[in-house]
């Protein structure tokens, strides 16, 4: 039975690790039709990182996948109503990563046919991969089978570039603050996306107006003691969840008293390792400022003359399910 227990847990854990995404997928397009669509016009797409400063952020590029794609222009006005067909002769220039250049002859044809029940393709692709810029030139365009300039203006030539890369994480230390919905008792709680950053790590905790730490620390003549971090404000009875966004509601059923709040960004590596960059209550200073500095908010109080009981149960990216519960002062 224990063996079979551990089997379970590790089976579950695996699933857990496979569901990561340990990449961000980006994708880049640009096309040429109508009139544009002629011999000798050409469309490029780059990758917007490839060739700048910005690709020293990039830790590994797992794939780079291109598409070149003929089809009809499905936003125009004009309508071809009998058979044809359309062919192009393209000459496709594809720019690797270490800035080498390569190119290979294509040629793309689609068709239609008006008689009922006869197949047609509106769409013809051709995919490599490898190329972070793309320039694909029309050599020649074959309408009905012959080389022509007055076709009808309804076809486009698009290229596609997918990328699926891993970017460099440095842990940095991630800035929060909060904004408030006063009729829907709601605090929003926001940070700065982070590049590298895979999800998030939110925590929350609630200290009632009565506790030490308020009145130690937050009420009139508080204490101005410095202290070297706050980690010690989450250490019992905070809620975290883990988040893809950067930013997170919570319902404001609290009694008085003052809700503080911290993130962090994580990053999976090209492994799975988990990394994880410093909270932002790694900061010293005194609980008011700190406080005053957006990591915290005081709230006036949920429904302060009534007797109330709320619950919420939290799965996975922070989805819940609140139970507010209310009575009146005879129980």
């Amino acid at each position: 039975m224990r063996l079979l227990k551990k089997n379970i847990i590790l089976f579950v854990a695996l699933i857990f690790t496979a569901l990561h995404s340990y990449a961000d997928q980006e994708h880049f397009f640009n096309n040429i039709k109508g009139v544009h669509f002629a011999a000798d016009s050409s469309v490029t797409v780059a990758d917007d990182k490839y060739l700048t400063l910005l690709w020293s952020t990039i830790q590994k590029n797992i794939s780079c996948t291109d598409v070149v794609t003929l089809q009809l222009n499905e936003d125009t006005a004009l309508f071809l109503n009998t058979p044809h067909t359309c062919r192009v002769d393209l000459e496709i220039y594809y720019y690797l990563a270490g800035g080498g250049e390569d190119s290979v002859t294509k040629s793309l044809t689609i068709s239609y046919d008006s008689a009922k029940g006869k197949p047609f393709n509106f769409r013809s692709s051709f995919k490599l991969s490898g190329g972070f810029k793309l320039k694909s030139k029309i050599l020649a365009v074959y309408y009905d089978g012959s080389i022509s300039t007055t076709f009808p203006k309804v076809f486009e030539l698009n290229e596609d570039i997918y990328i699926n890369r891993v970017y460099n994480f440095s842990c940095p230390i991630t800035s929060i603050g909060s904004s408030i919905d006063y009729p829907n008792q709601k605090l929003t709680m926001s940070w700065t996306p982070e590049v590298g950053a895979d999800e998030y790590d939110l925590e929350w905790t609630f200290y009632d107006d009565s506790s030490n730490i308020v009145k130690t620390y937050l009420t009139p003549t508080y204490s101005t003691f410095v202290f070297p971090d706050f980690n010690f404000l989450y250490k019992n009875n905070a809620t975290r969840v883990t988040l893809n966004e950067n930013s997170y509601p919570i319902s404001l059923v609290y009694n008085p008293g003052y809700i503080f709040y911290r993130v962090r960004a994580a990053h999976y590596d090209t492994l799975g390792n988990r990394i994880e960059g410093p909270w932002t209550s790694d900061t010293s200073c005194t609980l008011r400022v700190y406080y005053t500095t957006d990591n915290g908010f005081q709230w006036e109080g949920h429904e302060v003359t009534m007797n109330w009981q709320y619950t919420a149960a939290y799965a996975e990216e922070g989805k819940r399910k609140e139970v507010s519960s209310y009575f009146d002062g005879s129980l």
